[in-house]
């Protein structure tokens, strides 16, 4: 997981993470290009991306964990059935 911050302090929100316990990755987001580039109309918005960038769900305003659960299980599932066994090789 990694939390990228959006019109606030990075220091501040740092410190108000370690508040909460919260044991994830907080980075800056200078000039907001992050959040232009994906889009970011709300506080909090959540995205779910894949190894290869691809942006597998959207979600917005506050997540849950059961919320959260069910979004990567659907992405898990996607992403196993996208698996294809290439084909034998051609014989010659």
């Amino acid at each position: 997981m990694l939390g990228v911050v959006h019109g606030d302090s990075l220091i501040a929100s740092r410190q108000y993470l370690a508040t909460r316990n919260a044991d994830w990755v907080v980075l800056g987001d200078p000039g907001d290009r992050g959040a232009e580039g994906f889009l970011v109309d709300g506080i909090p918005d959540s995205f779910l991306i894949t190894p290869d960038g691809t942006v597998a769900a959207a979600l917005q305003g506050g997540v849950r964990a059961a919320q959260l659960d069910q979004v990567l299980a659907a992405a898990k599932r996607d992403a196993a059935s996208q698996q294809r066994t290439p084909p034998p090789p051609a014989r010659r």
